[in-house]
């Protein structure tokens, strides 16, 4: 029956063992930390590896995006975690990781014009950046090579077939 029928278990996320480090612990000389439901979120981001977030209005969607890519940074997951945020509030974004984090790196790039694309790459590339935000304008000037595409699909596709392979063993 178990094997059957109960052998799926949906995951909670209530127990958050995170300490956010490098996050302000005071606002506006009040107390500040993350809510519970940034928490989880932020937890559930970093176990499945990738996240919606779909709160509602002013319940901390910035910081709910925001700290999963420090975290990323912190534990290895990523060298250089980018956020792509909406156009009319990417800087609002950039700035408001700084005040969150006010020793990160946080890079805000707003142009890729043919001008200053190979030195802002060069600056993404050289530097130790915590969190690169980019608004959603300039995705498409972010294009991979086809070997590193490549690389991914055969990543996945190999995963897949060890997937498929153990399935098929049980």
């Amino acid at each position: 029956y178990n094997a059957e029928y109960n052998s799926f278990v949906t995951p909670t996320f209530e127990t958050v063992p995170l300490s956010f480090v490098g996050i302000i612990t005071e606002k506006d000389g009040k107390p500040f930390a993350l809510r519970k439901h940034q928490k989880q979120a932020v937890w559930r981001a970093l176990l499945m590896g990738k996240g919606i977030f779909a709160h509602d209005v002013g319940t901390g969607k910035t910081l709910t995006t925001a700290a999963p890519a420090m975290e990323s940074k912190r534990f290895g997951y990523a060298k250089k975690p980018m956020l792509f945020a909406h156009n009319i509030n990417a800087a609002q974004v950039a700035d408001e990781i700084r005040e969150a984090y006010p020793t990160a790196k946080v890079l805000y790039v707003d142009n890729l014009n043919p001008s200053v694309r190979d030195r802002t790459l060069a600056m993404i590339a050289a530097d130790d950046w915590d969190v690169i935000v980019v608004p959603h304008s300039l995705t498409d000037r972010f294009l991979l090579k086809a070997e590193t595409i490549r690389g991914i699909w055969e990543e996945d596709l190999r995963q897949l077939e060890d997937a498929a392979r153990e399935a098929f063993k049980e």
